[in-house]
């Protein structure tokens, strides 16, 4: 019962009080906390929210699987909820037995190894070096809130008549800015972390974005909005002269954060970098797939938005024309200078 949980007070009571304290910080951070336990779900949660010594409540948490399921197939199905990669990843219990179990079954997520006494957790927990960051990004404060109104989104799309009706309900609103001091750190974030939906996994540093924008670039920083969320930074497009083409441009890294997946958003920016490229001179745009063990969701994006994949050169072609038709259930906010060298 709830009585028999030894939390706060004297040991090994203070020590889990310790570790919980340890998990908000770094939810403080944009780590986001899900629970995978084998218990029923009724009296876990009560015990979450009733018992006077939790330092963590049902609302610190993005998602749960509490039951008795194996854990590493709870885990698998908080990952899909929450479009993340099974690397993204760090599970952690107390009981050998499951961290073994979900190492060989999960091969890529990652397994904190606790010590034998919890007076230790929280220390081995802020220690670990595969949650240890340079800086921390306004979206990275964000992250967790944003995890949660996922799950509000997934409810209106299960209530919706049709799939744009339910892109309609969203009230979206795409913003294209130019790459800038405000979101320089968060681009190459993006750069660096982005592995699933990104077209060829260049990995670009901040220094290497100016760069490009100072040669003529267009290095536009992507920012939805909806009505269940303010402004935030999730993808990245860099569109430029084509190296080896008269009058042709270059999608040379296309990328988003998967948390924002499935929600019609994917094409509607290759068809702004169509109707961009008709502003820049140019008779067509052109784009490479990169293809990598993990960027499988991107792969049909140039196809989806009509470009013809052309095998010599081993790239996706479109037409450039203001004409492309863009997507009704979203408005396009462009912010990118009128023209670019």
């Amino acid at each position: 019962g709830i009585d028999g949980v030894k939390i706060a007070g004297d040991y090994p009571g203070n020590a889990f009080l310790a570790f919980q304290k340890a998990l908000r910080t770094l939810a403080r951070r944009g780590i986001a906390i899900a629970i995978a336990s084998k218990n029923d779900t009724d009296l876990a949660l009560k015990m979450i929210d009733e018992h006077p010594g939790m330092e963590i409540r049902s609302t610190d948490i993005v998602t749960h699987r509490i039951n008795w399921s194996p854990k590493f197939s709870n885990i698998q199905e908080i990952c899909d909820e929450l479009s993340l990669g099974l690397e993204s990843a760090l599970f952690i219990d107390d009981n050998p037995v499951e961290r073994e179990g979900v190492k060989r079954n999960l091969p890529a997520v990652k397994v904190l190894d606790l010590p034998p006494d919890p007076a230790e957790y929280a220390e081995t927990l802020l220690s670990s070096p595969w949650l240890g960051v340079i800086s921390v990004t306004a979206e990275d404060l964000k992250r967790v809130e944003s995890y949660k109104n996922r799950a509000k989104i997934e409810q209106s799309r299960k209530t919706a008549v049709s799939l744009e009706d339910f892109y309609k309900s969203l009230g979206m609103t795409l913003h294209m800015k130019p790459v800038d001091a405000t979101n320089i750190a968060r681009a190459a974030q993006l750069c660096k972390k982005t592995n699933q939906f990104n077209t060829t996994t260049r990995r670009y540093e901040a220094a290497d974005l100016t760069a490009i924008a100072a040669a003529g670039g267009d290095v536009a920083v992507i920012a939805l909005e909806d009505k269940y969320s303010g402004e935030e930074n999730i993808g990245l497009i860099i569109v430029k002269d084509h190296p080896d083409r008269e009058a042709a441009g270059l999608i040379d890294l296309y990328l988003m954060s998967c948390r924002v997946l499935g929600r019609g958003l994917e094409t509607a920016i290759t068809r702004w970098a169509m109707t961009r490229g008709t502003r820049r001179g140019w008779r067509e745009l052109r784009g490479p797939i990169i293809e990598t063990e993990r960027n499988t969701p991107v792969r049909g994006v140039y196809r989806d938005t009509g470009f013809a994949y052309e095998e010599a050169s081993g790239e996706w072609v479109a037409a450039c024309s203001p004409d492309v038709a863009l997507p009704s259930y979203l408005t396009i906010a462009d912010h990118m200078p009128t023209s670019s060298r």
